[in-house]
C-alpha cells in the first residue's frame, strides 16, 4: 500500500525542522523529549500540545501517505489539514510506545511539489518523533 518515502521530517532536530519549515502551537523546553524503548530504538521528539505543521514533498495530482512514529499514554486523535483543507481521514493514535499510524491523502489536496501540513490534537498528550511522507503506489 505504502510507496517508497518522497521526504521525512525528524521531530527535535533542529536542522530537519528548519528545513522542513517546522512551527508549533504552544511548547516550553520540557515538549522535547528523547525516549528509548525496551528493545533499543531511541527517538528525539516534541510533545503535540495543541498543533504543529511542516512542509514536505509531494507530487501534485499524486494520492500521498503520512505515518507518524508517537508516543501517548492514552488513546488520541489528531486532526491533519494539507494546505488549510481538512484532510478526511485522522490519526488514530494508540496508548503505546512508538507507534506507527498512518493516513492516506488523496489526489485532490497534493496540488503543489511542497505542500503544508497542519496536527491538531484532538484531545490526550501525543509525542511525535518523526513524520514520514510518500506517493501511493
Amino acid at each position: 500500500r505504502l510507496g517508497e518515502p518522497l521526504d521525512a521530517i525528524d521531530h527535535a532536530d533542529l536542522w530537519s525542522e528548519r528545513i522542513h519549515h517546522y512551527a508549533f502551537g504552544r511548547m516550553s523546553y520540557e515538549d522535547t523529549t528523547v525516549f528509548s524503548s525496551a528493545d533499543g530504538v531511541a527517538d528525539g521528539g516534541r510533545r503535540l500540545s495543541s498543533s504543529e505543521s511542516w512542509s514536505v514533498r509531494a507530487v501534485p495530482g499524486r494520492p500521498m501517505w503520512i505515518l507518524l512514529r508517537t508516543s501517548a499514554a492514552a488513546p488520541a486523535e489528531i486532526e491533519v489539514l494539507v494546505d488549510g483543507h481538512v484532510a478526511p481521514e485522522r490519526f488514530d493514535v494508540p496508548d503505546q510506545i512508538f507507534a506507527e499510524p498512518s493516513i492516506t491523502i488523496p489526489a485532490a489536496l497534493v496540488r503543489r511539489p511542497w505542500v503544508r501540513i497542519d496536527l491538531r490534537l484532538r484531545a490526550s498528550t501525543v509525542f511525535v518523533y518523526h513524520g514520514w511522507t510518500g506517493e501511493l503506489r
